[in-house]
């Protein structure tokens, strides 16, 4: 089943003005939509994406239809498109867009939002995907999709739902999903069974930084790459969907943990900046939002906001970064390794000893 929610949630990164089709008639139209094209050919995304699209299989999607979609790009940045396969609804939510690094054309909503997972509260995208979806209410069972920031809102949807729905979602699928503040995890899921936890299938690349960031509500499989990764472009790759396709193969192998680099950051937010004060971490976003609007490319906006991190507090938030020049990854290897036999409790559901597929 993950290789169809990998489809979908690639699929939802093409903006569509069908509804009621083939999930194939998607894919043509995203290939021969000439203005989209022209607008997005720059963005990084984007051909990788489309031709990963191109190469799927006719076969995973020929029964899947497009029953409708919710665009509220303009206002919230929330994207979702709900598909029908084999009798059950696909709820499938957009991430982030890279669209907003280039024209900035639905004013960094996103980027914005993204920045309140800082905080112990439910964010604005979170809100509203969870009032669609009760304005959505599915009538036969349904399953939850998305990748990044789609896959967060695809667990918030799931956790924040009323609990008689809960017979009737099969599964919540994501790829690389951002976690949330375990205080909102603990308040949507203090009654959740076993069996509901097992509903939930986390996907994540052994490189991908984001999905590193916050708590999440069971242990991910983590998906061996075949790809390299050897500085901040490829971490990039790995975060998108064309850098975890081997998804789409049935034989993708797992591995017990995610490489240094994640590791590094799952340590640095969750143990020490998400550690800082309420107020500190307000500064943080509300320095971000003013950066936002100053017309700069992600990149740059990265390097500026690594920087004002450091400044919250440099010599708790990177113990031994003062001589990382000089460590080798085996070095530094083993300073992960030390800070993490320190512990934090691990209450996680863990169900990746049986069979990853799905």
């Amino acid at each position: 089943m993950e290789q169809l929610c990998f489809a979908l949630s690639l699929l939802v990164y093409f903006p569509t003005k069908q509804r009621k089709c083939n999930a194939l008639d998607l894919i043509i139209e995203a290939f021969y939509d000439e203005e989209n094209i022209c607008t997005r050919w720059k963005e990084t995304n984007f051909i990788p994406n489309l031709n990963v699209l191109m190469g799927l299989s006719k076969d995973l999607l020929k029964d899947v239809y497009l029953i409708d979609v919710v665009d509220d790009n303009e206002k919230s940045g929330v994207v979702y498109y709900l598909f029908e396969y084999q009798d059950t609804y696909f709820y499938v939510y957009r991430g982030s867009e890279a669209s907003d690094e280039l024209y900035h054309t639905t004013g960094w909503q996103d980027w914005s939002d993204n920045l309140l997972l800082c905080l112990d509260e439910v964010t604005p995208q979170q809100t509203f995907a969870q009032q669609s979806f009760l304005n959505h209410l599915p009538d036969k069972e349904f399953m939850l999709c998305g990748h990044s920031k789609g896959g967060n809102l695809a667990i918030f949807t799931a956790i924040s739902m009323p609990s008689y729905l809960l017979p009737s979602l099969k599964g919540v699928v994501t790829f690389n999903a951002v976690g949330m503040q375990k205080k909102v995890l603990d308040q949507y899921t203090s009654q959740y069974t076993y069996d509901d936890y097992l509903k939930f299938h986390l996907f994540e690349s052994e490189h991908d930084c984001v999905s590193s960031c916050f708590q999440h509500i069971k242990k991910p499989y983590i998906v061996k790459s075949p790809l390299a990764c050897r500085n901040v472009k490829d971490l990039y790759i790995h975060h998108n969907m064309y850098g975890i396709t081997t998804l789409l193969q049935h034989d993708y192998l797992l591995v017990e943990e995610k490489s240094i680099v994640p590791q590094m950051v799952h340590y640095f937010v969750n143990e020490h900046f998400m550690h800082r004060s309420t107020e500190q971490r307000k500064e943080f976003i509300e320095w971000m939002n003013e950066a936002f609007q100053q017309n700069l490319s992600a990149n740059e906006l990265v390097i500026k906001a690594i920087k004002q991190f450091l400044k919250i507090h440099p010599s708790q938030i990177f113990p031994f970064t003062q001589d990382i020049s000089q460590l080798s990854w085996r070095q530094i290897t083993k300073k992960i390794q030390d800070l993490r036999k320190k512990g934090e409790p691990n209450e996680e559901i863990n169900d990746n000893e049986s069979s990853a597929n799905t």
